[in-house]
């Protein structure tokens, strides 16, 4: 005949820690209100669908091409990219740079497209060679796989790719204005709507924690 006694003594301590750890996500949320972003999409392109992690992104140009761009922003901030010994201060700045794998598809007028399967450069890649995206306006993004899509379920991983190949396959990009700019307009998009969920995450969480 404990047992009851027990159940409840559990169910107090679990109401009392539940209290306490809404109140942390209360100054939680608060703090990652006030470093909200709220950055569009690239320059020419809209939001063609947006289903909770995945957005989808497109442009039109005028020879009748469509570009269309989908990437999915769950688990886009990598563990890696959090240093250790970075000054707290510059963290509180705003939220940490989103760098999701993303899929780029160049669709003709007849309907045949190519689907380029992309990944944004690391951070510490990034901080080798400051100011380099200075001296050229080409992307740094990789491109690392190519799929022709009325071959559907093939792929050709890029590595396999000479340079000669690989340069064209990224120019095929580049005629289109996948440039530097487009680059970091896309990753900054992709931050401020993956802080949107991660504020929406918190929400959630004060929510179940209330009940």
């Amino acid at each position: 005949f404990l047992f009851p006694r027990y159940a409840n003594a559990y169910y107090f301590s679990s109401s009392v820690v539940d209290r306490q750890f809404s109140e942390i996500l209360t100054e939680e949320i608060k703090q990652e209100t006030e470093s909200a972003l709220n950055s569009r999409p690239p320059n020419g392109f809209s939001v063609s669908k947006h289903e909770t992690t995945q957005v989808f992104l497109e442009k039109s140009y005028p020879d009748g091409v469509i570009l269309e761009v989908e990437m999915d922003l769950a688990g886009s901030i990598a563990p890696e990219d959090i240093d250790e010994t970075d000054d707290p201060v510059k963290e509180s700045n705003g939220p940490l740079d989103a760098r999701p794998e993303f899929k780029i598809r160049l669709k003709k007028p007849s309907g045949r497209s190519v689907l380029f399967h992309c990944s944004f450069p690391s951070k510490y890649s990034e901080d080798v060679s400051p100011g380099s995206e200075q001296k050229s306006n080409l992307p740094t993004f990789s491109v690392d796989m190519v799929e022709m899509e009325r071959l559907p379920g093939y792929f050709v991983y890029t590595d396999l790719f000479d340079d000669n190949l690989y340069e064209h396959t990224v120019r095929l990009l580049t005629d289109r204005g996948i440039d530097s700019d487009f680059q970091r307009q896309l990753q900054d998009f992709a931050t401020s709507e993956e802080h949107k969920l991660y504020t929406s995450f918190l929400e959630e969480f004060k929510s179940y924690c209330k009940e």
